[in-house]
């Protein structure tokens, strides 16, 4: 569309030149044809730095995102998942999980039903005298849940002996939105019943398109295992995955093999942003260039149409940087006026986009100004050549007919 539109404007306007005009060399435009060819200029120039600002935004967001603490030690740990395993080899799957546990590549392991950024379940608190009773999201774990993930406990007490079947914990936010003031006699009364002993420290169980929500983790062997959480110690991915495999094969061979990083899986989570970026810079791209072939032919015919002028401001002692700087000004002011248009609409696209995530980067102003700036570089080096050819021309070509 944009080069549909800035191509029909110079067809229209030499549409309605005389060929004689043309074929004699004094082909003038008059002034409204004129503003004409300047609006398709500060139109092809809006439209690319909207769409600078736009991929300088998404990238920048995606970093954000990506970067963020997401409140668990998510690198070194992989999500190993769990197949529906036939009954008659429900006790396959306990051998795996203790080969694992016995690994030296391993720090710690620990199975749960549900996994950070893949909550299955949610169960209503049903707390006896408590007006705050909600449905929470729930992740179903044994006791080596805490230290596999690196999350602490901000309240209450940690796990103990014997606490295995019988506790929970909530996270901050489920703390804040049950209005406690402190966990004395607090119970989750779903799924046998769990006393509350400790409040954990937020973390991001869905992707940072959504704010963190209130989560209970039941500590309990009353689950249906979907995933075995593995803490790899120091800088033996490569031999820890190759034992996985090796144990897989010997034990599950006849399930498919699924695992993935934490935190190549919440990056995952985002490539449909990823793309979107790819998108409109590829469009970025071609909106440019056709600014600047726009550009570039409105700076050969400016510089032919003051062919004179130039030669007169030579001959009167005009430097080749002065005449430059006539000739660029006319184009640092077209690209100055579209950025005065593209940073409003600029601000609104971004900001409904935003919208979308929950954690998001600012709409800082710098940003704006980088993107004008580039979009003036682009047309600086774009016009600089004709302009400095123009600049240099020996004035006696211009003026010998004068």
């Amino acid at each position: 569309e944009v080069g549909l539109i800035s191509g029909s404007g110079p067809a229209l306007v030499f549409s309605g030149v005389s060929p004689v005009r043309v074929i004699t060399g004094s082909v003038i435009m008059p002034g409204k044809k004129k503003y004409l060819r300047n609006s398709l200029i500060v139109f092809q120039f809006t439209i690319s730095i909207i769409l600078i600002f736009c991929v300088l935004i998404v990238q920048r967001q995606i970093k954000y995102v990506k970067h963020k603490d997401a409140g668990f030690e998510k690198e070194h740990l992989l999500r190993l998942d769990l197949p529906e395993i036939r009954s008659e080899d429900a006790q396959k799957a306990l051998v795996l999980l203790e080969e694992l546990r016995k690994s030296p590549f391993f720090r710690s392991v620990s199975v749960t039903s549900g996994a950070p950024g893949e909550i299955r379940i949610s169960m209503g608190s049903n707390m006896e005298n408590s007006d705050k009773n909600m449905s929470v999201p729930c992740l179903l774990a044994d006791t080596a849940f805490l230290e596999t993930f690196g999350i602490k406990v901000t309240k209450g007490r940690n796990l103990e002996p014997g606490d295995f079947g019988k506790v929970c914990m909530i996270n901050e936010t489920a703390y804040k939105q049950f209005d406690f003031a402190d966990l004395e006699n607090k119970r989750f009364n779903n799924y046998g019943g769990f006393d509350i002993i400790g409040v954990v420290n937020d973390f991001q169980f869905a992707s940072f398109h959504k704010t963190i929500g209130p989560l209970c983790i039941m500590f309990t062997p009353k689950q249906w295992n979907t995933n075995i959480n593995i803490r790899f110690a120091d800088n033996v991915s490569g031999s820890g995955l190759e034992f996985i495999r090796q144990k897989w094969n010997e034990i599950l061979s006849g399930y498919p093999l699924r695992y993935q990083f934490y935190d190549e899986w919440f990056y995952s989570m985002y490539q449909s942003e990823e793309r979107f970026a790819k998108t409109i810079g590829l469009f970025a791209l071609l909106a440019i260039v056709i600014s600047c072939m726009g550009i570039f032919g409105q700076a050969i015919f400016s510089a032919e149409l003051r062919s004179k002028e130039i030669g007169i401001r030579k001959v009167n002692g005009a430097t080749i940087s002065e005449v430059m700087a006539m000739l660029n000004s006319d184009f640092v002011k077209l690209v100055a006026v579209a950025f005065i248009i593209a940073s409003p609409v600029g601000w609104y696209v971004m900001n409904k986009w935003l919208q979308g995530f929950a954690y998001k980067t600012g709409l800082s102003w710098w940003i704006f100004v980088l993107a004008g700036l580039m979009a003036l570089g682009i047309s600086l080096l774009t016009v600089s050549w004709q302009s400095w050819k123009a600049a240099t021309r020996n004035p006696v070509e211009a003026l010998r007919y004068e």
